[in-house]
């Protein structure tokens, strides 16, 4: 669990303060009036909408057990989607109480998924001079790994899947080609989905 932070409780009202220096120095930092009136603007109405949702479903302060957490990271993607920036903000703040991302748990990093698919188009380029795709209906010429995805069943497997297209989708040889490539290259087990 990554430790984000927390603000500090008792902040003073003019002012956040940090220390600037081992020497215990003090720096102040003030916010320009607009941000200022920004900030006490939307918290004003966070909390009005968290009154009406707490009055409306009977919510009190369950966001501050630990045992919803990957519920409310997952509730704060619907909420995005969803298009409402209170609502957003809400749970934010459920994780930000917490100390913990805003990251799901074994969530790839998207440097991962790059070099996945950096990997694949790898693989695709030897399969070119490979006798096992000899006879298979596949347009080199333009063959390419068009996604990289990580995915979580409803179950709870986690997985890596990639795309490649150009290709007849019973290319057996293609499909081993690529799956022995990136076994190799560490990415073991990963779903090798062949289409036009």
């Amino acid at each position: 669990m990554a430790d984000i932070g927390h603000a500090p409780s008792t902040a003073d009202e003019s002012l956040l303060r940090s220390d600037a220096s081992a020497a215990g120095q003090e720096t102040q930092l003030s916010l320009h009036p607009r941000t200022r009136e920004l900030v006490e603007r939307f918290a004003r109405a966070l909390m009005e909408k968290l009154a009406k949702a707490e009055w409306k479903y009977g919510y009190s302060d369950g966001w501050a057990s630990d045992g919803w957490l990957d519920v409310c990271r997952a509730d704060l993607i619907l909420h995005v989607a969803k298009g409402d920036p209170l609502d957003v903000a809400a749970y934010c703040a459920f994780l930000w109480h917490h100390g913990i991302s805003t990251q799901a748990p074994g969530a790839a990093p998207p440097y991962e998924l790059q070099a996945l698919r950096a990997c694949t188009e790898d693989a695709c380029r030897t399969a070119l001079g490979d006798p096992r795709t000899q006879g298979e209906a596949i347009d080199f010429g333009d063959l390419h790994c068009t996604s990289a995805a990580h995915m979580c069943s409803d179950d709870g497997v986690v997985n890596y899947r990639v795309v490649i297209e150009e290709a007849d989708p019973s290319c057996v040889g293609l499909r081993s080609i690529i799956s022995e490539h990136l076994d190799a290259a560490g990415f073991s087990g990963v779903e090798v989905v062949i289409q036009w």
